[in-house]
């Protein structure tokens, strides 16, 4: 089939707001978002949050072991906590790791609050001896 052979169909997604009359109001637009300044308002519409940790795999003999370490901590901090995570660097190091975390929320407190939750798991239920961790937050 080509091109011209294919249906293109637009559906317009507007953001509607109730207003005191039950009714809703689709005056709202993201450039009316964009234009205000966040550092004016004093909130922030994003925030993304990161983890960085490095650990010890000490019973890691081969680059195979420890990615088997490696991706069931990924996979189990990621199914727990909801956060995109991926090993980050020492990628060739048999006996430590970097990993990642990153969330979006609209609250760096809730952001923060999960970054130490996964630093907590990683330390108590993933057992691993944590070496260094940080913990940043970006508000837009």
């Amino acid at each position: 089939a080509s091109i011209a052979d294919t249906n293109v169909i637009t559906v317009d997604f507007g953001i509607y707001a109730a207003s005191g009359n039950g009714r809703y109001d689709d005056s709202w637009s993201a450039a009316d978002s964009w234009a205000q300044s966040p550092a004016e308002e004093g909130s922030h519409s994003m925030v993304v949050s990161l983890i960085q940790i490095i650990f010890e795999i000490p019973e890691s003999s081969s680059l195979k072991d420890k990615r088997s370490v490696v991706s069931s901590a990924k996979e189990r901090i990621r199914r727990k906590f909801r956060v995109s995570c991926a090993e980050v660097d020492l990628l060739d190091s048999l006996r430590f790791a970097q990993i990642g975390a990153a969330l979006v929320s609209n609250s760096r407190e809730f952001g923060e609050t999960v970054m130490n939750r996964i630093l907590s798991f990683v330390e108590g239920e993933l057992a691993l001896k944590v070496h260094d961790s940080q913990i940043h937050t970006e508000l837009y």
